[in-house]
């Protein structure tokens, strides 16, 4: 298996993936950062891992506007966060530490930012996502067993998004989408 860092060239193969993980109308890769974000290939692309620099107090107002979200303290007041926008991997590889690898190459990269930028520490948010079908896979006991705090559940985290959207759950069908994400953090020193 071959893990290099997402270009705008893996665009196409990594949409295809993400519709077919997560459904259509809900992902996109044009908001990857190229310095953390990683792809793997075997017979095509298996996996993928988006990540981008958020503004920490636009996401604690991003989070505060939704449901209500009892943990928001938890989450850094200033500076900024790196985000896994997008966590997927091909059904006939997972179970097989594809998505660990692609975490914890995340990780590294946002660790090296921190040092660049002479940050004591780095926050990694993720949104594991809680599918309503509960046959369907979950990140959050990846995020778990990596070192991330869960910060709690946030319930129709896609509801409104999926109507104005138009987006297809798998787990849900047509919008309205009723799967929950719960968030999770960890907390990286600088490399």
């Amino acid at each position: 298996m071959d893990v290099r860092r997402y270009t705008p060239t893996d665009a196409d193969a990594v949409a295809a993936l993400l519709e077919a993980a997560v459904g259509a109308g809900f992902a996109g890769s044009a908001a990857a950062d190229p310095r953390l974000s990683w792809v793997a290939y075997d017979d095509g692309l298996c996996g993928a891992a988006l990540a981008v620099v958020d503004d920490a107090p636009r996401l604690r107002r991003t989070y505060a506007e939704g449901p209500a979200f009892a943990a928001l303290e938890r989450l850094p007041v200033r500076g900024r966060v790196v985000r896994i926008r997008e966590l997927a991997v091909r059904a006939h590889r997972r179970g097989r530490g594809v998505a660990s690898d692609l975490v914890a190459r995340v990780e590294a990269a946002a660790a090296g930012l921190a040092y660049l930028h002479r940050l004591d520490t780095v926050h990694v948010l993720a949104n594991a996502w809680l599918p309503s079908d509960p046959a369907l896979p979950t990140s959050a006991g990846l995020f778990r067993r990596a070192g991330y705090e869960d910060l709690g559940e946030i319930a129709g985290f896609f509801r409104e998004f999926s109507l104005a959207a138009g987006a297809t759950c798998p787990a849900c069908g047509p919008p309205p989408c009723r799967c929950c994400v719960r968030v999770m953090l960890k907390r990286l020193p600088s490399a």
